[in-house]
């Protein structure tokens, strides 16, 4: 928990294409409809030591994110642009 807010941080590497996907998920419990997620594919080496502080520079240089929550209003939105991750350490 940071400011107020429950944020997560994790990988999973996809059992079909072997492709990595750094997931970032953060709620403020105070507001609703402030639930959002982002993932992103993420070089396999760029992910040996990753910190929870890593993961904007990670989903920005990656080329395909997606996004979503209840703050999107959406299930999931593919997003080229690069991401404002609401996250301070």
């Amino acid at each position: 928990m940071t400011n107020s807010r429950y944020g997560e941080v994790w990988l999973y590497r996809c059992p079909d294409c072997a492709a990595t996907w750094l997931f970032y998920r953060v709620e403020y419990p105070s507001f609703s409809q402030s639930g959002r997620w982002f993932r992103a594919i993420v070089p396999a080496e760029a992910t040996e030591n990753i910190v929870p502080e890593d993961a904007e520079r990670l989903m920005n240089a990656s080329d395909f994110r997606v996004v979503g929550g209840s703050f999107f209003r959406s299930p999931g939105i593919v997003q080229t642009s690069p991401v404002d991750l609401p996250f301070d350490c």
